[in-house]
């Protein structure tokens, strides 16, 4: 597969993404998952091409990292929230990001 196309696929894939993490809560999740299997392949696939070949692509992979920086942000408030409902659920003292930290059965610190 040419540079080009593969740029193209992977744009194509976080606009895919993105579209996906906009509708909460995510319907198709196995669509998902998919197409993170398909982006890491890509990006295997692009990272075997040097610096100088990805220089003419600097307009495509800027709006490839705008993407990402906006799938990021989807995927951060998906998390915030579920926080949130764990937090109602459960109380204050544990979140996802916290959730090492605390000692408990399942990681034998008991």
């Amino acid at each position: 597969m040419e540079l080009r196309d593969l740029i193209g696929s992977l744009k194509s894939l976080l606009e895919k993404e993105k579209e996906i993490l906009i509708e909460f809560p995510i319907k198709n999740v196995d669509e998902f998952m998919e197409i993170q299997e398909k982006k890491r392949q890509l990006l295997l696939e692009i990272s075997k091409y040097s610096k100088e070949e990805l220089s003419s692509f600097q307009e495509e992979i800027l709006k490839i990292s705008e993407l990402n920086s906006t799938i990021s942000a989807l995927l951060m408030n998906h998390i915030s929230f579920f926080e949130e409902f764990e937090k109602e659920l459960f109380g204050e003292k544990l979140t996802y990001r916290e959730s090492e930290k605390k000692q408990n059965l399942f990681n034998g610190r008991v």
